[in-house]
């Protein structure tokens, strides 16, 4: 009975305690959604790109925090209040619903839709803002403006600041709406030292906005001295700059000062010996951040000159900023001459005292023939290449690639230079007003007009001129003409039956050297009479380079690369020289030093040196001096100093033993136009300008990007007393040798 009655207790334990667990169970309560939102309230016709609020309502039975999901057409988007700002960016119908959420992730249902129509509307335009100062001290007010513009509205403006490295902008008011393409100002007062950016935005009458201004950075200081900043010089080439005396040079900066705004800048420039600077007028004043340019003619000189450039800066308070590092130019007493045009040349200039004064004559490809004086590089004449502009109105000016060779053993002296029209120039030295003869005219039908290939050489009153044609391979020849004045006459002449670019070389007993297209030498009396012929090489390599004579031998380059020594007397090869690069093609001429060494230059842009009796190379040779062909042929000074004209503009000075001596880039370096330079059928205009040097040891040098230059104070030796020093022999370019 006891064991009884304490298990019947023990069950009345279980009971209430389940019990007493039970109650608060079933007396939690479950989260419950919030209340379906009322219907969004708003705008119902809008426009494009105007932002339109929409409101509406929801409460949470469990008084729990809610947010709202809106569905704007299909564009879902949360609120943490029960609003929110939309616009649209395209026409039509467009439905806004919204639903509930509490912290609990339990969601309403959705509300009723809204229904929102919107209309096109043009947004307003802005233009840049500005303001008349933008560097001010604590405390000033700087007014701003802005133009606003709309096609059907009338806009108003909105400006905005903020410290620069602030992330919200202080909104001003509203200005009032006026018309379209109105000019709106207001005034933001600055009290704290710092740079602020202010922009604006505009809105129409219907209230589409546009797009918000670009920046403007207003800088306000405390009222004190601040010192502005420059930039390094930049010039028309990289340091050292190489130019002429009494030539403009043009010098640019950026100077800054970001407190004060504006900023001025003065150049200067000494010679390095000198112990002051010429200083020249402050330019400005510009806003910070300007370029600033100016132009520098430096004085002539009879010696190279070192010149220092600087700059300096101020602001309007007048203080300075350091002065720039110097930027150094290497200047060059002599004078540059250029055509109206500033067309390049490829004529190599000829050099003649006629009339008590020393003349360069040479040909443009611009349909005259130049006479510039050598003393300053003043125009003596120039003459148009037509012929007879009355009695032939419609026919084409002439270009000139061959040089000119002047004959001075004529009582009125002449000066030739054919043309690619065909036509053979005979003008008069000193007045060039117009010229005696030209070859061929209408009283010689002998050869059709097509170019003259070839520069003339000159031994007396007879001409030796290489003339090509298009249709007939009989009439490709090389002529001996007789110059009687006022007339020409037709001696002799040579057929080749292939063209001819090299010119014709006479030697001392009067006999005639050139090589053809079809890789022969040859060799003909004064008469035009065959005294050998020969192919120097195996193939069959065209010879654009012009012979050499030397004491025993004619020097000529050849397109296979190998410069050739051949015995004057027969045509056979003494020796022969390859270039570095096989077949890389020898268009440049050689020429003869002093000591009787050969140079040349090479189509691989290499300068060579050879030994005239064994071809050897001589030591420090062959100097690379160009990336390009090396066309221009060498001229050789006294001392043995070697002048090279390349491709990219730049003459050179060789000392004897390789190295470079000087250098000078002419102008044309930073030139847009590049000489041709290709190989083709016709090769006159892909065979640069050579160089000549006067009695004074000027030198004087024609550039295929434009100009006619003459280099003092680089070279004191005048041309060298050898065989052939130098581009058709001497300074008449005559092609004729004494010995």
């Amino acid at each position: 009975m006891l064991k009884k009655h304490k298990l019947s207790n023990i069950i009345f334990y279980i009971v209430i305690m389940l019990l007493v667990i039970s109650v608060p169970l079933a007396c939690k309560r479950k989260n419950r959604a919030p209340s379906k939102p009322t219907t969004p309230s708003g705008n119902t016709t809008t426009y494009t790109n105007v932002p339109e609020t929409y409101t509406t309502d929801a409460s949470d039975p469990d008084g729990d925090a809610i947010r709202f999901i809106w569905n704007m057409n299909n564009q879902i988007d949360t609120t943490d209040d029960n609003y929110i700002t939309y616009s649209w960016q395209n026409t039509g119908t467009y439905s806004i619903k919204v639903k509930a959420i509490d912290e609990k992730n339990a969601e309403s249902d959705w509300s009723d839709a809204l229904s929102v129509t919107v209309q096109y509307n043009k947004a307003p335009t802005l233009d840049s803002i500005w303001s008349y100062d933008q560097t001010v001290i604590t405390g000033s007010t700087v007014t701003f403006y802005a133009v606003a513009s709309d096609s059907t509205d009338s806009v108003r403006v909105r400006f905005m600041s903020r410290p620069k490295n602030a992330t919200t902008y202080t909104l001003r008011n509203w200005l009032p709406y006026q018309a379209s393409g109105s000019t709106f100002q207001d005034m933001i007062q600055f009290s704290t030292a710092d740079t602020y950016v202010v922009r604006a935005i505009a809105q129409d009458t219907k209230g589409s906005l546009s797009d918000t201004s670009p920046s403007l950075y207003i800088y306000v200081i405390t009222p004190g001295v601040a010192r502005p900043w420059i930039d390094t010089i930049i010039g028309p080439t990289v340091q050292p700059l190489y130019t002429f005396a009494n030539l403009y040079n043009t010098f640019r900066t950026v100077a800054y000062d970001t407190v004060y705004d504006s900023v001025f800048v003065r150049f200067m420039y000494k010679k390095s010996t000198a112990t002051s600077y010429t200083v020249k007028t402050w330019i400005g004043p510009k806003y910070t951040g300007s370029i600033f340019i100016d132009s520098i003619k430096f004085p002539s000189s009879t010696t190279v000159d070192t010149y220092y450039v600087r700059a300096i800066a101020k602001n309007k308070t007048g203080a300075q900023s350091d002065t720039t590092p110097i930027y150094k130019a290497i200047v060059y007493s002599g004078w540059v001459y250029t055509t109206p045009d500033n067309d390049e040349f490829y004529s190599s200039p000829a050099l003649a005292q006629v009339g008590g004064e020393w003349i360069l004559y040479l040909g443009g490809v611009d349909g005259y023939f130049y006479a510039v004086k050598a003393a300053d590089g003043s125009e003596k004449w120039r003459k148009r290449s037509i012929y007879d502009p009355t009695s032939y109105p419609y026919e084409p000016d002439d270009e000139f690639y061959a040089s000119p060779a002047v004959n001075l053993s004529l009582s009125d002296p002449h000066v030739y230079c054919g043309g690619v029209h065909g036509e053979l120039y005979a003008y008069r030295t000193a007045a060039g007003i117009d010229w005696h003869w030209r070859f061929p005219d209408s009283s010689y039908d002998g050869v059709t007009d097509n170019e003259v290939s070839t520069s003339p050489a000159v031994s007396g009153n007879r001409i030796y001129v290489g003339m090509n044609t298009t249709y007939d391979p009989n009439e490709w020849r090389l002529f001996a003409l007789q110059d009687n004045g006022s007339t020409w006459q037709v001696l002799n002449s040579y057929r080749t039956g292939i063209e001819i670019v090299s010119s014709p070389a006479i030697d001392g007993s009067g006999n005639v050297y050139f090589g053809n297209d079809s890789g022969y030498v040859i060799c003909l009396n004064q008469n035009c009479g065959l005294i050998w012929r020969t192919r120097p090489h195996t193939g069959n390599y065209c010879i654009y380079s012009s012979p050499a004579i030397g004491p025993n031998a004619v020097y000529v380059g050849t397109d296979d690369g190998y410069l050739y020594a051949l015995n004057r007397s027969n045509g056979n090869v003494i020796w022969r020289y390859p270039a570095t690069t096989p077949l890389a093609g020898i268009r440049s001429s050689p020429v003869i030093g002093p000591d009787g060494t050969i140079y040349f230059g090479d189509d691989d842009g290499y300068l060579y040196a050879l030994n005239p009796t064994t071809g050897a190379l001589k030591s420090g040779f062959p100097v690379q001096l160009s990336d390009d062909f090396l066309t221009s042929t060498p001229a050789v000074a006294q001392d043995g100093t070697v002048i090279v004209y390349t491709y990219e503009d730049i003459v050179y000075g060789i000392n004897p033993d390789g190295t470079i001596k000087w250098q000078v880039p002419l102008l044309g370096a930073t030139a847009a136009k590049k000489p041709k330079m290709k190989k083709s059928r016709f090769l006159l205009e892909d065979i640069l300008p050579s160089p000549t040097i006067g009695p004074d040891g000027t030198v004087y040098v024609a550039s295929a990007q434009g100009g006619l230059y003459a280099i003092k104070g680089v070279n004191t030796s005048p041309l060298a007393n050898s065989s052939w020093p130098k581009w058709r022999c001497n300074l008449n370019n005559t092609g004729k040798t004494t010995q």
